[in-house]
């Protein structure tokens, strides 16, 4: 549900403007309009110190908790925010300079130890007896190769080691005759020997543990970085609100205009009896880009996340959460459709909601405890468990048997188009609400003439292709649709009046003939649409019967890992756990992306959703 809001009209004596503004923020329920909208030089430096400090809090944070340590004892920190900003740079800086160098001692050392104990002080030793040295790597064949061919030559070949069918080898030769010339990757010589990289990288060791808890202990500032950050906000939201303001009276008087939601508006208006302004308030006018603020009860709330991810609501439209809400877990549901799968979601999520006990973490789990929920209830109704069926894996006379009720793939296949035609349909209906508040009670004719047409057309499909047979699970439809007299002519007549409505009434508020080109444009994408919409809820079914045919064949595999022997459950168990796996994460996935887009293609597109609508940000202390 969309709260309704009043635009509210505020002017006041330049005199009063920090006090005022001052109590508006501390009240915190005003939307200023045109709010951030003028950026200076000093709100853009305000924004960048919000960031820096906001980073830098992060960063701390993140560093205590990958140490597993509690922040501690807070403190202000004994010096300037600049210099505590820059220390915190330092030790990142030279931490990221450490670990480099570690990681490059590593490698070296690595390559170093092919070669065994190498000192290169014996490297200077054989030069002043006129001998080089140079190492050498290449496959085993070219190894044996260059092998051959310097035997008997005044080139001494030495294999080092063989690693993964590659040989390292040194040559060993007189100054004055020059390195042979072979086909080979030639290494670098180590500059130190191991042990002296050992004691360079236990020094760094520590040298970076010294830096770290250094790190660790300018934890004890992190809820000073965040008080700072708090009131750089504040701050910023007062340089926001003086930048939103309109002089008027040659500078003395301003003015600024926002909104309130209408429900808390005698609160407001007690708080402004004590101040020292003028107000004026008005309901917010057609078209008006008045803020929306979503109210709604705890199940469709869990959706909000979703239905933000499209868009907003336009203030004028009706919220579409209550409405996605209950399609989209039938949805979600059906695109997996497996009881275990369903289960072990259940369980797992109960833990998590035990266990996990962050306020922003707990809407999500219970989400994720109504879908896996879903898609329990959604494997029980078509006869799925970890891939096979119900009724075999408990047998036909079980209670659980009782509840599958589209045990076969037509269906389940009528099933989805049902939900389809159901969907759309709710779509007209919320069209209808819209366009009563845009157009008027004219406004209702269009998306009645929409709905009328759709049910026209599904009667008649169903009378005509489907006959009396026709049921969808125990949904007896096809009976249902025939015992109306005279259905076809009903259903045709419905489709008539529907195109009168559709075509004539598409745009109120035009002349007749821009009402004629945009309902005829609507006409084709409804007869287009009715079609490919109503198909394109079938992945619903196509999805959660490739699920299951997949943990068919996953059962199939891990039973043939399993062989005979007594050790065969161990690789059954790979095969199982693994491809169960990777199977309920694909349909996961699968699920949320097109359950979305049923929702954002095919029900919107029947809603006429609009979206674009701004989100209520009342100006409050942070």
């Amino acid at each position: 549900m969309i709260e309704k809001m009043l635009k509210l009209t505020l002017l006041f004596h330049r005199s009063t403007t920090e006090a005022f503004l001052a109590e508006l923020q501390r009240v915190g329920v005003f939307h200023i309009e045109n709010y951030g909208v003028n950026q200076t030089e000093e709100i853009l430096a305000l924004e960048q110190r919000i960031d820096s400090l906001s980073q830098h809090e992060r960063l701390l944070r993140r560093e205590l908790e990958q140490a597993q340590r509690e922040p501690g004892a807070q403190a202000p920190f004994d010096g300037t925010e600049e210099e505590l900003l820059a220390r915190i740079d330092e030790l990142r800086a030279t931490e990221e300079r450490l670990e480099g160098e570690r990681q490059g001692l590593g490698t070296e050392m690595e390559r170093a130890s092919r070669w065994g104990d190498f000192r290169p002080a014996a490297v200077v030793e054989l030069a002043k007896s006129g001998f080089s040295m140079r190492l050498y790597s290449a496959s085993k064949a070219a190894s044996d190769r260059i092998r051959d061919s310097l035997a008997g030559s005044a080139y001494l070949f030495e294999s080092v080691l063989e690693d993964k069918g590659t040989v390292y080898f040194v040559v060993l030769y007189k100054t004055a005759i020059g390195a042979p010339q072979i086909d080979a990757t030639e290494e670098a010589l180590p500059r130190q020997n191991l042990e002296a990289m050992r004691k360079a990288q236990a020094k760094l060791d520590a040298e970076i543990e010294e830096n770290r808890l250094a790190l660790l202990e300018l934890g004890k500032h992190v809820e000073y970085l965040k008080g700072r950050a708090s009131a750089c906000q504040n701050e910023l939201a007062m340089m926001l609100a003086h930048a939103s303001l309109t002089g008027e009276a040659e500078g003395q008087v301003f003015v600024v205009s926002g909104w309130v939601p209408q429900r808390i508006f005698k609160r407001v208006e007690e708080f402004l009896e004590q101040q020292e302004v003028i107000y004026m308030t008005e309901e917010p006018h057609h078209g008006e880009g008045a803020p929306v603020l979503i109210k709604n009860r705890t199940y469709p709330r869990l959706f909000e996340p979703i239905m933000k991810i499209f868009s907003l609501p336009s203030y004028s439209e009706l919220d579409t959460t209550p409405f996605l809400a209950p399609f989209y877990t039938i949805f979600f549901g059906l695109c997996v459709a497996d009881m275990g799968f369903g289960l072990i979601l259940i369980v797992g999520l109960l833990i998590a909601l035990l266990v996990i006990r962050r306020k922003n973490a707990r809407p999500l789990i219970l989400l994720g405890l109504v879908l896996a929920t879903s898609i329990f209830i959604a494997g029980l109704l078509l006869d799925d468990f970890f891939g096979l069926k119900v009724t075999a894996a408990f047998g036909k006379s079980s209670p659980l048997s009782r509840l599958v009720l589209f045990p076969n793939m037509y269906g389940q296949m009528y099933l989805a188009m049902m939900l389809g035609v159901i969907q759309i349909g709710v779509g007209f209906i919320v069209r209808l609400r819209n366009n009563v508040r845009e157009y008027g009670a004219i406004g209702a004719v269009n998306p009645v003439g929409s709905f009328l047409m759709l049910v026209g057309v599904a009667v008649a499909v169903v009378y005509m292709l489907g006959g009396p047979s026709l049921a969808i699970g125990p949904i007896p439809a096809g009976r249902w649709i025939t015992s109306i007299p005279k259905a076809v002519p009903i259903a045709l007549a419905l489709v008539f009046v529907g195109f009168v409505g559709v075509v004539f009434f598409a745009h109120p508020n035009r002349k007749m003939a821009g009402r004629l080109k945009h309902g005829m444009w609507q006409l084709y994408e409804l007869v287009i649409g009715f079609l490919g919409d109503t198909l394109s809820y079938l992945r619903l079914f196509a999805l959660g019967f490739a699920g299951g045919l997949l943990s068919g064949a996953i059962i199939n595999l891990a039973l043939l890992a399993k062989g005979d022997a007594w050790w065969g459950y161990l690789p059954m168990a790979i095969v199982l756990l693994l491809g169960g796996g990777i199977n309920l994460a694909i349909g996961l996935l699968s699920a949320f992306v097109h359950s979305l887009r049923l929702t954002f293609v095919e029900f919107y597109k029947a809603v006429g959703f609009k979206g674009g609508g701004v989100e209520y940000n009342p100006f409050r202390t942070k």
